[in-house]
C-alpha cells in the first residue's frame, strides 16, 4: 500500500478508512503517514485506545514505524490501563525497544507503583534494561517495583532473559495472525 500511495492513488485509499479491518487499517496509516504524518500520528494514537485488542494491538504496530518519541506517551498511557496480559507485554517489549532511555526505567517505575497486579512484569522489563545499561539504575528500579510482587515471581538483574519472554513470539502479538 505505500507504494500506491502516490498522488493518483492516493483519494482511492481514504474510502478503505471505514472498513472495520484493523490490519487494513494500520497498513492505510503506514501508506498515509509520509504525506499525512499528524493526522495519522493521531489516527494511531485513538487505534490504541480502541475498546478493541485487535486495533490497540494494530495500532502499536504501527507505532514501530512512526515517530517513537511522539508516540512514546501514549504507549506509555496504554501501559497504565491495558488489561489483556499479551497485549501489556508487548506494550512493555515496545518501550524497551523504543522508549527515550533517558526516561523509560523511571516511567516504568511509576507504572509498577500504579499496576500492582503487573508489577513482576514490569520488573522483569527494568531488570533486562538494567542489565543493557550494566546498570544499578535498572536494578534499584527492578528492586522498587519489586516491592508489591512476590520474590520468587521477580526476575533479578542478571542479564539472562525470563522464560516467559522467551516462549512469546519476537515482538510479541502481531496484527497479522
Amino acid at each position: 500500500l505505500a507504494a500506491l500511495a502516490d498522488e493518483d492513488v492516493l483519494p482511492a485509499l481514504f474510502p478503505l478508512l471505514v472498513r472495520e479491518d484493523n490490519r487494513l487499517r494500520a497498513n492505510l496509516m503506514l501508506a498515509l503517514y509520509p504525506r499525512y504524518p499528524e493526522q495519522v500520528m493521531g489516527y494511531v494514537r485513538r487505534m490504541l485506545k480502541s475498546d478493541r485488542v485487535s486495533f490497540r494491538v494494530s495500532g502499536l504496530y504501527c507505532a514501530q514505524f512512526l515517530d517513537h518519541h511522539e508516540m512514546y506517551s501514549t504507549v506509555l498511557d496504554s501501559l497504565q490501563t491495558e488489561k489483556d496480559q499479551p497485549f501489556f507485554r508487548t506494550l512493555l517489549d515496545w518501550i524497551e525497544k523504543h522508549g527515550p532511555r533517558e526516561r523509560v526505567i523511571k516511567d516504568l517505575e511509576d507504572v509498577a507503583a500504579v499496576r500492582v497486579d503487573r508489577a513482576a512484569e514490569v520488573s522483569e522489563s527494568l531488570a533486562k534494561l538494567g542489565a543493557a545499561a550494566g546498570g544499578a539504575a535498572g536494578a534499584e528500579g527492578a528492586a522498587a517495583a519489586a516491592g508489591s510482587a512476590s520474590p520468587s515471581s521477580v526476575a533479578t538483574p542478571t542479564g539472562g532473559t525470563p522464560i516467559a519472554a522467551e516462549a512469546a513470539p519476537a515482538g510479541g502479538v502481531r496484527p497479522t495472525r
